[in-house]
């Protein structure tokens, strides 16, 4: 189930990189988006331009959401189950 949490965690970053578009130009944010793309779901919501030549991408804050949420239920569901 840490699993679901790192999996928040790198797209938690991949969002700061996308938001400000100079560090998502380097070859480490080049390829912090393309993890942080493949694991996002396609929610087909939009995309926000920021000031700082970047983008709010709205689908991967709501796969955070969502992972979370699953995270919370399935650690309910392991401590009802012990």
């Amino acid at each position: 189930m840490d699993l679901l949490v790192g999996v928040a965690l790198v797209l938690t970053v991949g969002i700061v990189v996308t938001f400000f578009g100079a560090l998502s130009s380097t070859e480490i944010g080049g390829r912090l988006v393309a993890i942080t793309s493949a694991v996002t779901l396609p929610l087909g919501l939009p995309v926000w331009k920021t000031p700082y030549a970047g983008v709010i991408q709205a689908d991967s804050a709501s796969t955070v959401g969502i992972v979370l949420v699953a995270e919370w239920l399935l650690s309910n569901i392991r401590r009802r189950s012990a």
